[in-house]
């Protein structure tokens, strides 16, 4: 994940939904459906979907916060 914090952060023009998703390592269609639900940072510019890298490194410090689930603990079923 640094790896691509460093991209993001050394990144100066807009990023595309498929040159995020190449990035990331998911499919677009899954980045345009959480684009869609305001749950991945984007803009538009004249009708076209743009992310601002430095929000999406924003975003994936965010989200890295979160409590890791320790499968491990859990009751067997």
């Amino acid at each position: 994940m640094i790896d691509i914090l460093q991209e993001l952060d050394h990144r100066a023009s807009a990023m595309t939904i498929t040159e995020c998703a190449d990035l990331l390592g998911i499919e677009h269609n899954t980045l345009y459906r959480h684009a869609r639900s305001g749950k991945f940072p984007t803009f538009q510019v004249a009708g076209l979907i743009r992310v601002n890298p430095a929000a999406l490194a924003s975003h994936i410090r965010a989200s890295s916060k979160a409590q890791p689930i320790d499968c491990r603990s859990r009751p067997a079923a």
